[in-house]
């Protein structure tokens, strides 16, 4: 959800979906644990109106990550990331990003998890946005013990 629209580009207060894929590595720890990762992620929907359109598939995203690791128990993890989004194509730009997960572990080594992020973007002449977000996906982790 946009926070701020630019009318003059036909932006609705809804953004497009986007389909994100993050690889990380948590370095060991006890309870808190630093990490980092890498994130793309490309648009799933049209967005925009006829001025500056950008189509299906048509929008990639970087974002290398700082990650913060904190298991909450058995079941549950929270792992909260502070990333630069860098679009790569369609009017290169760049942002900054903070949110944050909740992991529920159904098994070892796989979960499921609900997520919010707040993001400030500049992209070309299409100015600054602030974005609200959620998601939800799937967890796969893989430990490597000592």
């Amino acid at each position: 959800m946009r926070l701020t629209v630019d009318e003059d580009y036909g932006q609705d207060r809804f953004g497009s979906s986007y389909m994100d894929f993050l690889a990380g590595y948590v370095l060991p720890g006890a309870s808190y644990r630093h990490g980092f990762g890498l994130g793309v992620a490309w648009n799933l929907s049209h967005d925009g109106g006829y001025v500056a359109p950008i189509y299906t598939a048509d929008q990639v995203v970087l974002m290398p990550s700082y990650l913060g690791y904190v298991p909450l128990g058995r079941h549950f993890t929270m792992l909260a990331h502070l990333g630069l989004p860098i679009s790569l194509i369609n009017g290169a730009g760049f942002g900054l990003e903070l949110g944050d997960a909740i992991v529920f572990n159904l098994l070892a080594g796989m979960g499921i998890f609900v997520e919010a992020a707040v993001t400030a973007f500049s992209a070309g002449d299409a100015g600054f946005t602030l974005l609200a977000s959620g998601s939800a996906g799937i967890v796969i982790d893989y430990e490597v013990l000592p």
